[in-house]
């Protein structure tokens, strides 16, 4: 059970994060929102999730280090965008 929930309370966090970016992306904060999506970019990468059907047709290992790779792209991309922002 305790599993389970630090799950929904993952999936709970990385959605209020994609919530806040689009909201501030929405109303022009570009570094608000870089700073969101780096956010979500390193908690992919320090806690990779990766679904049961990547799982099933990639193996764990490779699922975990595909969302891995996935979050530091993104975590690079956010950074970028609120870079940008301050320049």
């Amino acid at each position: 059970m305790l599993k389970w929930l630090r799950t929904e309370r993952f999936s709970l966090g990385v959605a209020a994060l994609a919530l806040a970016v689009l909201f501030f992306r929405a109303g022009g904060h570009d570094l608000a929102g870089g700073m969101g999506v780096a956010l979500i970019g390193g908690t992919l990468f320090f806690a990779p999730r990766a679904t049961p059907q990547t799982v099933e047709i990639m193996g764990k290992r490779r699922a975990y280090q595909l969302v891995r790779v996935l979050g530091g792209l993104i975590f690079v991309l956010g950074v970028t965008i609120a870079a940008s922002a301050v320049l």
